[in-house]
């Protein structure tokens, strides 16, 4: 690939002290060439992907602390602001985080929303797991115990609380007897007791922790909502449309004021509280006063300075001692400095998205919104046993005609087409001279963006967003065919006029995976030996003529997971399991090996590619990314990731190479599999 993996017979020419250096070949845009800076690059920051979820901060080491949509966990230096450490944990969204007081872990909730849930405690600094324990539900409340031995959490259910040790995940036998659902609960420094809020009796009860004995009850007020501790004796709550502020030794309000919409408080260190509310397709922040009561005098909640305005849906915010942090839906930070009244936003993605890749005999086309980048090469053959060494490498750089995100598909001549498939945009369709950067003919004729184009017999296969299927003569640019828009999500053209499409089981069909002949009209349902619900990715294996798809489907139970099929004959209207994985993902796809021997490569199931071999399926090493896209080419096989960066792997051995990425900047920024980065590298090669 483009971040020029080096054989190790080149590297062995190579004078010794280079040899760490030039595991990649970064050539900026403008093909200019640098010496190697003593002062070690840094790859970009790259913000989250999609809303941020949840956010802790960690007072010990002063980092902040992010997850996420897009399964990462993030660690941020707050002065500057900057991304220290990141952490693909998982392909499902990691919903609330707990920072260890005392040690360097983290307790994170990754869950798809419906039944997939997982409790993991991560070492925030090395990245290793400690364990992971499968859940039932979301829990309430998620809590690490203040020495950081054990984890706790609260679910719905008679018998609430459950612990785990934080290094096994070892369920602890503590709090035994159940006592209704627990909403709200706090361990005491010395992690002997344990105060819970029951809403429904609105009790708070003092326990001794361990043995589960009951040592004090305090009546107070059912179903208080949104508590938060403001000190050791007092927590603040919401109920209807007031705020309180409960003694919860006494169970009484010391304070209460009218307060409407409230969704989230958060205390600060210095006693700081804040409020979250939305109101008309925003969020308002409020800044509070806490007086305690005093001789007699009832204390007081008071607001303090005007609401402030931020963007909606906040599902998460912390405090420090000098600001205010919030989670942003579109994947940034929000930061208020304490006195500012506007948010700074921070941990924005430094990245330009490569949007598409394709490798032919001797060169790599890599697609941004704005640029294609030409990369040739001797590295870049099928067949390398004969080169010793690379004996040149040229890149070049031209606009992207169709200025937005698009993808690229080689047609059976040689020629070249690029997409359009950016939100927002009707679709497009150009075929493209790469020797005169000229478009020779275009196509127009969509009402959505478009998901995927396919080429096969000298035709093109083009997915609208909404399902619409167009078939289109790609010598004169017309469509002789159009499948109305029933739910498909993917397809695979077998020959020129069949193809498979996969959608949902919604329309009137009762599998959700056709077989369509463009010549008749004919739709016929695909019979499938499993209870399928959806299908996700599809594709046609040419050489050996079997059809591969990933699908979700029911298993026994009622149980749903991800699996793998083929269908022996793509002209027969029926299929079966020949192999199957299951294992929870989000937008799993497949990819058959172009070569000669057979591998099927999918994304589902973890965070990196799995590979199944025809007998057993074995796992690539992680790009500490989420793939989104698979190709391959010779040796290699490369994967577009969620972050638009791109990874590389040999393909015999699963061994990661690298990851490259477009900084902000213009430049190419790599960084080889032991995490060191080089940019703007001297080549040595014409």
């Amino acid at each position: 690939m483009f971040f020029l993996i080096l054989e190790d017979s080149f590297l062995k020419l190579r004078i010794a002290a280079y040899m760490a250096l030039i595991l990649f070949l970064v050539i900026n845009l403008c093909s200019t060439v640098s010496a190697f800076s003593q002062e070690q690059p840094r790859f970009p920051d790259s913000g989250h992907i999609g809303p941020v979820l949840s956010l802790a901060w960690d007072s010990q080491s002063g980092y902040l602390f992010s997850s996420g949509q897009d399964g990462t966990l993030r660690v941020w230096q707050t002065a500057p602001f900057r991304l220290v450490r990141k952490f693909q944990i998982s392909s499902l969204p990691l919903r609330k985080i707990d920072i260890s007081p005392m040690t360097k872990e983290a307790a994170l909730l990754q869950s798809d929303g419906i039944g997939a849930h997982t409790l993991k405690v991560i070492n925030w600094e090395t990245g290793k797991i400690n364990f992971s324990q499968s859940l039932s539900e979301i829990p309430l409340t998620l809590r690490f115990s203040p020495k950081g031995t054990f984890v706790a959490l609260s679910r719905t259910g008679w018998k609430s609380l459950a612990f785990y040790n934080a290094k096994d995940g070892r369920a602890l036998p503590y709090m035994r007897e159940g006592f209704g659902i627990v909403s709200f609960f706090i361990v005491s420094d010395s992690e002997n007791t344990l105060l819970s809020y029951t809403p429904s009796s609105g009790n708070f009860t003092y326990w001794e922790m361990k043995t589960g004995r009951q040592k004090e009850t305090v009546r107070s007020a059912v179903e208080l909502e949104n508590l938060c501790l403001y000190s050791q004796r007092y927590a603040l709550a919401t109920r209807g449309g007031e705020l309180l502020m409960m003694d919860i030794v006494t169970g009484m309000a010391a304070a209460v004021v009218q307060a409407q919409n409230i969704s989230k408080i958060i205390t600060g260190p210095d006693g700081r509280i804040i409020s979250l509310s939305a109101v008309e397709g925003k969020t308002l922040l409020q800044n509070w006063m806490f007086i305690a009561p005093a001789g007699g005098s009832p204390g007081i909640l008071s607001r303090t300075g005007e609401a402030v305005s931020l963007p909606p849906e906040i599902p998460d915010a912390v405090l420090t001692r000098d600001s205010g942090y919030f989670a942003l839906g579109d994947g940034a930070i929000g930061c208020m400095p304490g006195g500012m009244k506007q948010i700074e936003r921070e941990g924005l993605s430094q990245i330009t998205a490569i949007t598409d890749i394709l490798a032919l005999e001797g060169r790599i086309y890599a697609l941004s919104a704005e640029k294609i980048y030409t990369f040739s090469s001797d590295l870049f053959r099928q067949d390398t046993s004969g080169v010793p060494a690379p004996s040149f490498f040229t890149s070049s750089l031209e606009d992207n005609p169709l200025r937005a995100a698009a993808g690229i598909v080689k047609g059976a001549g040689g020629e070249i087409f690029l997409y359009r498939k950016e939100e927002g945009t009707r679709g497009q369709i150009v075929r493209f001279d790469m020797e005169t950067r000229k478009v020779l003919a275009e196509f127009s004729q969509f009402s959505f963006p478009l998901v995927s184009v396919q080429e096969m017999d000298g035709y093109l296969f083009a997915l609208e967003k909404n399902g619409n299927l167009k078939k289109i003569d790609s010598l004169a640019m017309q469509s002789v065919y159009e499948y109305p828009a029933w739910n498909i999500q993917t397809f695979a053209p077998v020959d020129k006029k069949i193809f498979w499409a996969g959608k949902n089981k919604t329309d009137q069909y009762a599998s959700p995976l056709v077989m369509i002949n463009t010549e008749t009209g004919e739709t016929v349902p695909v019979r499938t030996q499993s209870s399928l619900l959806l299908v996700h990715d599809i594709i046609y294996d040419v050489p050996r003529g079997k059809i591969y798809y990933l699908g979700l489907s029911q298993a026994a139970g009622g149980k749903t997971e991800t699996r793998v099929f083929s269908a022996n004959d793509p002209l027969k209207p029926e299929s079966s399991p020949s192999f199957a994985y299951s294992a929870a993902g989000i937008n799993p796809v497949i990819h058959i090996d172009t070569g000669s021997q057979f591998a099927v490569y999918t994304t589902q199931g973890g965070v990196s590619i799995r590979k199944w071999s025809g007998s057993r399926w074995s796992d690539f090493e992680s790009n500490n990314c989420l793939p989104a896209a698979i190709h391959d080419y010779g040796k290699l096989l490369f994967a577009i990731n969620t972050d638009g960066s791109v990874s590389a792997w040999e393909k015999s051995t699963g061994k990661l190479i690298g990851t490259v990425c477009l900084g902000k900047d213009g430049n190419w920024i790599a960084r080889d599999a032991a995490g060191t980065v080089f940019t703007e590298r001297e080549t040595g090669l014409p």
